[in-house]
């Protein structure tokens, strides 16, 4: 497309030295989700070294595992109970949220950071639905919309920081809907979103989570803006590196799983079924001003 062009300025000393700040957290940029910098998360012990770099919760492996040519494995022996409380609690539908860990090869912890940016306990969801007599849940991560057991999904959980929604009783006609969408993009695979832009050809967690009920007919929460979430400006040095050299816009709306005031958390066609008491520690260190602006 024809139009102005960007004015190239030359070499300045004094522009350099503004610069460095930014360029001393180059590093910054491993914690961008689906970089591949990221460290394996404990789920990844789940299936074989063949599988690992791969959507091993995809389409393909889903067949793989029906064939017999792909076997999971158990590294944590609470698996069984966490599978049994989820077919005992959990319903099509629900929401998912956790603080994930998403740790990358330099020692940044992407998880806590989006956490604190958007001044939320929370930096992952999934939706629950059933399957096979149990529980298991859609997501994304950096390989794609991903369907993991929910005993598999929850070992990727940092501090024990997990809850629960649901749906408000006069809403869940909506519900098969909404899985159903999840269902269709874990079919055609679609690609995790890097640059947390607001269409429909990649996919988020909690855009994936958000856009499953607006299909269905019920709009959850708002996004906003990633440089009008509450504690974005007490990461400079990280503001100031995402702005100059990563592909996501500080002006995309994005959906973020929030707090009592904003976000997911705060929609009122939720309601809260569980959380862990970890939450509400986590909750309570982090400070929280009121609703960013839209």
């Amino acid at each position: 497309m024809g139009g102005p062009q960007p004015v190239r300025p030359g070499f300045s000393l004094r522009g350099a030295l503004r610069r460095l700040p930014c360029l001393l957290t180059l590093p910054a940029l491993a914690l961008l989700p689906g970089c591949s910098m990221v460290l394996p998360c404990a789920s990844d012990a789940v299936v074989p070294p063949a599988w690992q770099g791969r959507n091993a919760w995809g389409p393909e492996a889903d067949a793989a595992r029906r064939r017999g040519e792909l076997r999971d494995r158990r590294p944590d022996p609470r698996m069984a109970e966490w599978a049994a409380w989820g077919r005992q609690y959990l319903q099509d539908g629900d929401i998912l949220l956790r603080l994930g860990e998403a740790r990358t090869v330099v020692g940044l912890d992407f998880s806590r950071l989006a956490a604190h940016v958007s001044c939320s306990a929370f930096s992952h969801s999934g939706l629950a639905h059933w399957r096979d007599g149990t529980v298991w849940v859609y997501d994304t991560a950096k390989e794609g919309v991903r369907d993991q057991p929910f005993e598999v999904w929850l070992l990727d959980i940092t501090d024990e920081i997990f809850a629960v929604h649901r749906l408000r009783p006069e809403y869940r006609d909506r519900i098969p809907a909404a899985v159903d969408y999840c269902r269709r993009a874990w079919l055609r695979q679609v690609p995790f979103d890097r640059h947390f832009a607001p269409d429909d050809d990649a996919l988020y967690c909690v855009e994936l989570t958000e856009k499953a009920y607006r299909h269905a007919g019920v709009e959850l929460s708002e996004p906003i803006r990633i440089c009008d979430l509450p504690n974005y400006h007490t990461k400079p040095l990280l503001r100031c590196t995402l702005k100059a050299l990563s592909p996501i816009g500080m002006s995309n709306p994005v959906y973020v799983a929030g707090n009592d005031r904003f976000g997911l958390r705060a929609s009122p066609k939720l309601e809260l079924v569980y959380q862990t008491d970890a939450v509400a520690k986590a909750e309570a260190v982090c400070s929280r001003p009121a609703a960013p602006a839209r």
